[in-house]
């Protein structure tokens, strides 16, 4: 079983919902990855997926990472799992 990742930046929550939704046809998981300020729309994400398109979650994984400059920044990890009616 493979996962695909979806990194969540600052483009709008609708290109990483189709995302998100087109994974889905090629795998039963998906993780979703935000760091820093974009933490929350990765939630909002991972909600939206699991109310209205059928997706449950597997595992929540948080933590904080090195950054090239050195300095430090939080991040989550969302797996999700695509329930098949």
């Amino acid at each position: 079983m493979e996962n695909n990742v979806i990194i969540v930046g600052s483009k709008a929550l609708s290109k990483y919902l189709l995302s998100a939704l087109m994974a889905s046809g090629n795998s039963e998981n998906i993780v979703l990855r935000g760091r820093g300020k974009n933490i929350s729309k990765t939630v909002a994400l991972a909600n939206i997926l699991s109310a209205k398109h059928n997706f449950k979650t597997k595992e929540i994984k948080i933590g904080e990472e090195d950054l090239e400059n050195g300095k430090k920044t939080s991040y989550i990890e969302i797996q999700l799992e695509f329930l098949k009616s």
